[in-house]
């Protein structure tokens, strides 16, 4: 019997990896050395909330990151600002910024979930093509690379490459286009219920919410751990 799907797509932050130690921890390292005392708590507190302001301004079609370093810097110049006045500070974040930028460009600063490598491997052995489609800019090939993503995915699509963020249908359609497969033959598994679920299947995949809190409700397909994504492929004959 013929196998349900042949590529199974990713996102990467939150699904296979997460900053290290935390967004907080990092920032408050760097602006030790630049005058800027901070708890990481506090930090981190204030950059989700930042981050989830920043999320609900998004408009349709926009682009966080842009299409270049330049446009990609000045969105995070503009999230780090907003971080640091939540928490007080006001005065001058341009030299900050600079290395706090770099620093989340190393791979030593983000860490794979533990059961990824074992998923990764149990699915390439099972003769499925893998993919990345993720909401990032330039930084995330370099560390794909440095953690030891990059040799298990086929088909690396960055929104700031290809002009589109999910849950635009382009850049899914640009996935399936690039991986040369039809929709209903591709998997998709993220931890956004918009973003990862909701706009693979908007152009025709199935979609998979990696949930791994277990807090969250939705009327699609849930999973906590990616170990739980081989359950699901066996129970469908894939």
């Amino acid at each position: 019997m013929q196998r349900r799907y042949e590529v199974i797509f990713f996102d990467a932050g939150g699904t296979l990896l997460y900053p290290y130690p935390s967004v907080g921890a990092v920032y408050a390292e760097v602006g030790e050395r630049h005058g800027i005392h901070c708890s990481p708590s506090e930090i981190e507190q204030a950059f989700r909330l930042v981050w989830q302001e920043m999320q609900q301004e998004r408009e349709g079609g926009t682009l966080r990151y842009g299409s270049s370093e330049a446009e990609a810097k000045g969105w995070w110049k503009r999230v780090v600002e907003r971080v640091f006045r939540e928490v007080g500070i006001r005065q001058d974040l341009s030299a900050y910024f600079e290395e706090v930028y770099q620093v989340f460009a190393r791979p030593q600063h983000w860490r794979l979930f533990p059961e990824v490598i074992e998923v990764l491997e149990s699915l390439q052995g099972a003769g499925y093509r893998l993919g990345l489609i993720s909401n990032w800019d330039s930084r995330l090939p370099g560390i794909l690379e440095g953690v030891g993503l990059a040799p298990y995915f086929r088909y690396v699509v960055i929104s700031s490459q290809v002009g589109a963020e999910k849950p635009d249908p382009r850049i899914f359609e640009t996935a399936l286009r690039w991986a040369g497969v039809a929709a209903e033959r591709a998997l998709h598994v993220g931890d956004s219920l918009t973003d990862d679920v909701e706009g693979a299947r908007a152009v025709g995949m199935q979609g998979i919410l990696l949930d791994r809190r277990g807090n969250r409700s939705a009327p699609y397909p849930r999973i906590q751990d990616l170990r739980e994504l081989l359950l699901l492929l066996y129970d469908s004959i894939a």
